[in-house]
């Protein structure tokens, strides 16, 4: 995995995988020579004081650490690596009259990991007192997934990660920057080629190509799909009421599902670990639930996420319906 910020922005962090570092461009210089030859070899170490026996070589050193001599170049990457994913916790104000209108460099990120020896999911969650309409809860899956065939353990790691609003006053990006019709970086690996933000992004198909497409399937009631279309009559009044419907008045529980990982040519692959769906009714941003297994009980932590561009967008809850509660620890009863 390589994750790398760029200089002139705060909103994002960009994220590929497969990736190779080669060597550093522009690397000058051997950092040693900032002691090696100013001082004493034997009082360098831990909990010692360096003693400096040629002061001029001290000098020398020292103008050299005030020029950045030893200021590593970029890296140049290889590798057969991801597209780039754009990881967004943030966005820009489009208030004139709030400058800037970036969180600074010094701006607080939270951030809720779970992990494992096989996956990390993490949540970030841009400062919301800079702006309460312009910062996400933003989720990041990098990881194995646990696949239906038990065969299957060696390709199955998957990637997905939040994207901004597709605006360029709030993000820099629009729709073409991402679209693999606009840009080719998106369709390098065929016309199923992930961008890892709308999708899931899996390191290598069923055909051994890389970086293929998933999207999300579990098991939900019938939403109203805000912004889709019009429902037929007959189905129309299957429609989830956006009220009462959680937690059940029968059993008290709330509705959630594994997030199951499907491609257009290979069906139902597996699902995703220590995450499921969950609806947002009813519902606190950080609420806790409990999930009764054999001798176990399973904490998930709720959240709501809140960013423009995610992988729920392509599953059969899109417009918000749905989020995702995260596996927080698990305790015998």
């Amino acid at each position: 995995m390589y994750f790398e910020k760029p200089y002139d922005n705060n909103n994002y962090v960009m994220v590929q995988y497969g990736v190779k570092i080669k060597y550093q461009r522009n690397l000058r210089g051997d950092p040693e020579e900032s002691y090696r030859l100013a001082c004493d070899l034997d009082t360098i170490g831990i909990g010692k004081t360096p003693e400096i026996i040629d002061e001029h070589e001290a000098y020398r050193a020292f103008e050299r650490q005030i020029s950045n001599y030893y200021e590593p170049g970029d890296l140049v990457l290889g590798g057969v690596r991801s597209p780039i994913s754009y990881w967004f916790f943030s966005e820009n104000s489009t208030k004139k009259w709030l400058i800037p209108n970036m969180r600074g460099k010094d701006s607080v990120v939270r951030y809720w990991i779970s992990f494992n020896n096989d996956r990390v999911i993490i949540l970030l969650e841009g400062d919301p007192n800079f702006e309460f309409e312009s910062f996400y809860r933003s989720l990041a899956y990098i990881g194995k997934f646990i696949p239906l065939n038990p065969d299957d353990n060696e390709t199955n790691f998957a990637v997905t990660v939040g994207m901004g609003a597709l605006d360029k006053n709030k993000s820099g990006f629009t729709l073409k920057d991402i679209n693999k019709e606009n840009n080719p970086e998106y369709a390098k690996y065929g016309a199923f080629t992930s961008n890892g933000m709308d999708t899931v992004s899996v390191y290598r198909g069923i055909s051994r190509l890389p970086y293929q497409e998933y999207v999300p399937a579990f098991l939900v009631q019938l939403p109203n799909y805000p912004n889709v279309g019009t429902l037929p009559k007959g189905v129309g009044r299957l429609v989830l009421a956006d009220y009462l419907f959680q937690p059940s008045q029968w059993t008290d529980h709330v509705h959630s599902s594994p997030i199951y990982l499907v491609n257009g040519y290979e069906g139902y692959r597996g699902y995703l670990d220590g995450i499921v769906a969950i609806y947002d009714q009813y519902l606190r941003n950080g609420d806790e639930l409990d999930w009764d297994v054999g001798d176990y009980v399973e904490t998930y932590k709720f959240f709501n996420i809140n960013v423009p561009i995610s992988f729920l967008d392509k599953s059969p809850a899109p417009g918000g319906v749905m989020s995702v509660a995260i596996l927080k620890e698990i305790k015998r009863r």
